[in-house]
């Protein structure tokens, strides 16, 4: 699923909303490099830190991000600690 970069860190506050402590997805996607196209949605270069950065920045824990070619794959988490925080 496409998700627009200014729409990334609602997507990853809603994921650390709903999982649970200890909880995990998979962030996967492919590299765009940055070019000029008439089809606005790839006007603009994408890449692992364009997911990482907005995930790690709603507390979510990402492993480094795993590249093959031109698709990346990474692991977020909701720390289990969490727990603590949510029964509060």
């Amino acid at each position: 699923m496409y998700v627009a970069r200014p729409e990334r860190r609602q997507v990853m506050r809603e994921a650390y909303r709903v999982l649970r402590p200890g909880g995990e997805f998979l962030l996967w996607d492919v590299t765009i490099p940055r070019r000029s196209d008439p089809v606005p949605w790839v006007n603009h270069d994408q890449d692992a830190r364009s997911y990482v950065r907005p995930a790690r920045e709603c507390g979510l824990s990402v492993d480094d991000p795993v590249r093959c070619g031109e698709v990346f794959c990474s692991r977020a988490s909701k720390d289990e600690r969490a727990r603590t925080t949510q029964s509060q």
